[in-house]
């Protein structure tokens, strides 16, 4: 019995095998702009900073801040709460050299990785007297950390290549950088413009594009250049992700990812779907789509980043592109 390549182990020679036989339907679904792409941090990993990255600078923000004179300051009171949400026990705690930056701390591979699946618990703790997302735009300091980056990397290209050859309709996502946008001009020159940029639910009557990319968490380019419209569409803690749902704010933005949802094949890359308000949205779709035959949802480790090259010619660079995201598609903790 023949095995499967593994993600680490694919050639490209093999990736072209399995979209002109195995998944040929899928290939030739995408040359119909039959998919939507659903994106998630997964496809930023190297580019973009870590939930572990996030969860350090937050602690070290809080703990920068604290003002040992009094006794009960209010970011010793946050930092404490952070601490506990941790699996490390009373000693371990205890045992933290709170006087020396976190990067130091012996007890800061643990603390990281105990935090890591509950990071936006940790970004919805109030610190008294400040805004409630002060977590995310002052600790994480989103618009500096996501906002400046500059670089796509090969899963950003191969998504651009696709807008490009005009495969795909929608894009949703997760992600707060400017990556995909980034790698869209870089190969097209924005001339004319490929996407349309939906952050606000106001977005989505401006002028149509080739590709519509719906930023459903916010976008952290937008929050640093207007951050008195932008900034409070930045999504991450619980009760934002819990909240989302309900707001009547984003009303219009919900029901044309409902729309995306249910009208269009998903391919998730980079996305864990892990978020409720991701899950009560498909749920939705799901709900308006029964009797209507099944529907495909791709949400493969290796496979659905391989797909991204589906509709590229074959002797086209981005095939290695792809290769190189199959290469990094097994993330243990790399897609939010």
């Amino acid at each position: 019995m023949m095995h499967k390549p593994s993600a680490a182990t694919i050639t490209v020679r093999q990736v072209l095998d399995f979209l002109d036989n195995e998944f040929a339907g899928v290939a030739a679904a995408a040359g119909r702009r039959g998919f939507a792409l659903w994106v998630g941090s997964g496809i930023s990993l190297g580019r973009a900073p870590s939930v572990g990255t996030m969860l350090e600078h937050v602690l070290e923000h809080l703990r920068q801040n604290i003002d040992a004179g009094k006794p009960n300051c209010r970011f010793q009171r946050a930092l404490d709460e952070a601490l506990r949400m941790s699996n490390l026990s009373d000693a371990e705690l205890a045992a933290i050299p709170l006087s020396d930056p976190v990067d130091s701390w012996p007890q800061k591979g643990a603390l990281i990785q105990s935090l890591w699946d509950s990071y936006a618990s940790v970004l919805d703790i109030r610190v008294e007297g400040e805004a409630d997302d002060y977590m995310l735009w002052n600790a994480v300091d989103v618009r500096t950390m996501f906002g400046s980056l500059a670089d796509p990397d090969c899963e950003h290209l191969s998504i651009a290549i696709l807008v490009m050859e005009g495969a795909i309709a929608d894009i949703a996502s997760a992600n707060w950088d400017g990556l995909i946008e980034r790698a869209v001009d870089r190969l097209s020159g924005s001339t004319p413009p490929l996407l349309q940029v939906v952050v606000d639910p106001d977005h989505l009557r401006g002028p149509p594009a080739r590709t519509r990319l719906i930023k459903f968490h916010g976008c952290a380019i937008h929050a640093r250049d207007d951050p008195g419209t932008y900034r409070h569409f930045l999504t991450a803690a619980r009760s934002q992700i819990t909240g989302w749902p309900h707001n009547p704010k984003l009303d219009a933005l919900r029901t044309v990812l409902r729309g995306v949802a249910t009208n269009s094949r998903t391919l998730m890359v980079g996305l864990s779907l892990q978020d409720t308000n991701l899950q009560d949205l498909f749920a939705a779709a799901r709900e308006r789509t029964r009797g209507r035959g099944r529907r495909r949802l791709l949400h493969k480790r290796m496979y659905s980043a391989l797909i991204l090259s589906a509709l590229i010619n074959p002797t086209c660079c981005a095939l290695s592109m792809a290769a190189h995201t199959a290469r990094t598609a097994p993330l243990s903790r790399g897609a939010r």
